[in-house]
């Protein structure tokens, strides 16, 4: 999951992140933000999407705010997964 937000809105209240890049499924780069204490990914910066950052919410103290969207990647989905018909998906990256 992720919720995305404008990165000259995102702070980080406490610590500091360490990075790794890894490409996407199109060959593009990711750079990976994660904790450097307990490895929890904090966000995800495609580098072809200016100043945009995919937060990673379990990260949030409150996330009960959240309510999806989008479905992405579906393709991909735990077959035992049950998505909900109302909400928009798609089986890859939107393009």
């Amino acid at each position: 999951m992720s919720f995305v937000v404008g990165k000259e809105k995102f702070r980080l209240v406490k610590g500091e992140v360490k990075t790794f890049t890894r490409s996407s499924d199109s060959g593009r780069p990711v750079v990976c933000a994660f904790c450097p204490e307990c490895g929890t990914r904090i966000y995800h910066e495609g580098r072809w999407m200016d100043g945009v950052l995919n937060v990673k919410p379990g990260t949030f103290d409150d996330p009960s705010f959240l309510k999806p969207k989008v479905q992405v990647w579906t393709a991909k989905k735990q077959p035992w997964l049950e998505l909900p018909a109302s909400i928009r998906a798609f089986e890859g990256q939107p393009r």
